[in-house]
């Protein structure tokens, strides 16, 4: 398990730092953003390929669960985007020419 986490954290890192300038985010941000994404790669288990769902029933009781990410890829939140710095709102506008 924790030579998986290594390579996974390996990855992510790599993907972070393709994505973003990391000389300007807070190293601890980087941490934080590359720990939270490799811990939902490993909630998948060791295959990759993970069940979307789950269901069970005992009369007269049922339930069911939806995995978030099931084959463990590799994503990050739209929070985690904004505190890396992608994906930054902007505004912008065109003039059209009259006449």
């Amino acid at each position: 398990m924790e030579g998986r986490a290594r390579a996974l954290l390996s990855a992510v890192s790599a993907a972070i730092r393709a994505s973003c300038d990391v000389a300007t985010v807070d190293p601890e941000v980087l941490r934080l953003v590359c720990c939270q994404a490799t811990a939902r790669m490993m909630q998948a288990g060791e295959s990759g390929q993970g069940v979307t769902q789950e269901s069970w029933a005992a009369s007269p009781y049922s339930g069911s669960v939806s995995f978030a990410n099931p084959s463990g890829d590799l994503f990050l939140t739209a929070f985690e985007r904004r505190l890396l710095g992608i994906d930054e709102p902007w505004a912008g506008h065109v003039m059209g020419r009259l006449g």
